[in-house]
């Protein structure tokens, strides 16, 4: 059977599955939170009779998506010795004196060193969803086992405690006695991706109040192995779920090529907060539920009134990539552009959008600037906006 194509739920307490991935093929998702210096280097091993581990500090902005889909660091294309042995990469809690503290559940993995490459670990079944805000800080842990010589990997780091742009300390952790010390001045190489729609080969599932009822939209990005899909609803996020499609939702992708879908459900409650999750029936008799996601009815319940971008597929993406958005009913026609944008604000690309009408729609970027030449490997920020300043914003990233 094939990974689920949806994200598993956070809710639901299982083992957590996570592989190593090449370093052309990161995590799913997307970028929320990264670094990178060839400066110099910091070791994870033993060095001087001490075994050293090393991690790196940060925290996520309120609008970064959860849960993580995997972790990332780079290291140096030499080694210090001969060391042996699998890199363990951890997520731990902030301690007292700002240094690592308790490992968050799930975010332990292991993955074989790739020297000169960035390391990723993929988080492909529960994977750890953490508190957001400056307040809320974490650290990423990189140790191996205890080696018999002076030997160690190197991780790419710079040369200044505040390289990067929030200032997030070091440190290591000299074994022969079991403290932390921040005495090693430079921010580590390293990449977190996240994504709320986390997913195999599926990117994003949806539900919006509607003057007809609840807009379910989902779509994926392949479609191998999948029969249809069911629509579940519940007032319990843990449980509950009853099917509200009479017939099982063809599929209407191919293969490595991926569809959209909306159902609508007439007869969701009149108020409060209700859950759903979409049921992938896969050709072996499999059943592979997504994680649930909520919409809350009622008069609380705001109706977009604004164009809104709803993300993209693939992501990150090479060469193009197709980026799902939503017109409200009651915006006007010629009222709506989507730019592209490098991280340094320049302007690099116009979008021409397919459809102004009400409903969900589609645009296409072949990543390229205005020119017509291919933009290289990076972050990029789409911006749809409308002639009375409203504007919503999507994080995309174009590997190399």
């Amino acid at each position: 059977m094939k990974r689920s194509f949806f994200p598993v739920a956070a809710v639901v307490t299982a083992a957590v599955i996570c592989s190593l991935w090449a370093a052309v093929n990161p995590p799913a998702g997307t970028i929320i939170e990264s670094f990178e210096s060839r400066e110099a280097t910091s070791l994870i091993g033993k060095s001087g009779g001490y075994q050293l581990k090393q991690a790196q500090q940060f925290y996520l902005d309120e609008d970064d998506p959860l849960p993580l889909s995997g972790v990332g660091i780079l290291l140096n294309a030499t080694d210090y010795g001969n060391p042996a042995g699998d890199l363990t990469i951890e997520i731990c809690a902030n301690a007292g004196g700002n240094v690592p503290g308790t490992p968050v559940a799930g975010s332990a993995a292991v993955c074989t060193p790739a020297l000169g490459e960035w390391n990723y670990i993929s988080y492909s079944g529960p994977a750890p969803v953490l508190a957001k805000g400056s307040d809320n800080t974490y650290w990423i842990v990189v140790s191996i086992p205890e080696q018999s010589g002076n030997d160690a990997y190197r991780w790419e780091r710079s040369t200044h405690s505040s390289d990067y742009s929030r200032g997030y300390r070091k440190t290591f952790n000299t074994g022969g006695t079991g403290e932390w010390s921040g005495a090693q001045p430079g921010d580590f190489s390293f990449r977190i991706y996240g994504d709320a729609s986390l997913s195999v080969s599926g990117s994003s599932c949806r539900a919006r109040q509607t003057g007809s009822g609840v807009q379910v939209a989902w779509r994926t990005e392949s479609e191998v192995n999948i029969a249809g899909f069911n629509v579940l609803r519940s007032r319990d996020p843990y449980g509950g779920y009853r099917k509200l499609n009479v017939s099982v939702i063809p599929v209407r992708g191919e293969g490595s090529f991926g569809a959209a879908y909306t159902f609508l459900d007439r007869s969701a409650p009149a108020a409060g907060v209700v859950y759903y999750m979409i049921e992938e029936l896969l050709l072996d008799g499999g059943r592979e539920p997504s994680a649930p996601f909520s919409v809350t009815i009622g008069e609380e319940a705001a109706v977009p009134a604004d164009p809104e971008l709803l993300g993209n597929y693939p992501n990150p993406f090479n060469p193009a990539t197709r980026i799902q958005y939503r017109i409200p009913a009651g915006c006007g026609r010629g009222r709506v552009a989507m730019d592209v944008f490098d991280i340094l604000g320049k302007k690099v690309a116009g979008l021409a959008l397919p459809s102004l009408t009400p409903g969900l729609h589609e645009a296409a970027w072949d990543g390229r600037d205005a020119s017509g030449r291919g933009v290289p490997g990076g972050v990029y920020i789409c911006r749809m906006h409308t002639g009375t300043g409203a504007s919503s914003t999507l994080r995309i990233v174009k590997s190399n």
